[in-house]
């Protein structure tokens, strides 16, 4: 399977197809930035905690 999106190949972009690219790649983001952030909390890393939350903070 090829990394290109569609459109790439004949010139014409979906519109459709990415709006809902951009949203499953944020939700996927958000859900990883959440695993990271429950990670250090479990870890007792509180600098990494501080800075994961800045991070989620500043989307």
């Amino acid at each position: 399977m090829s990394d290109q999106e569609p459109g790439a190949a004949t010139g014409t972009r979906d519109k459709d197809y990415d709006l809902i690219w951009f949203v499953e790649a944020s939700l996927s983001n958000a859900l990883r930035m959440q695993t990271y952030i429950d990670d250090a909390e479990r870890d007792g890393d509180g600098e990494g905690l501080c800075q994961l939350n800045w991070a989620a903070s500043q989307g």
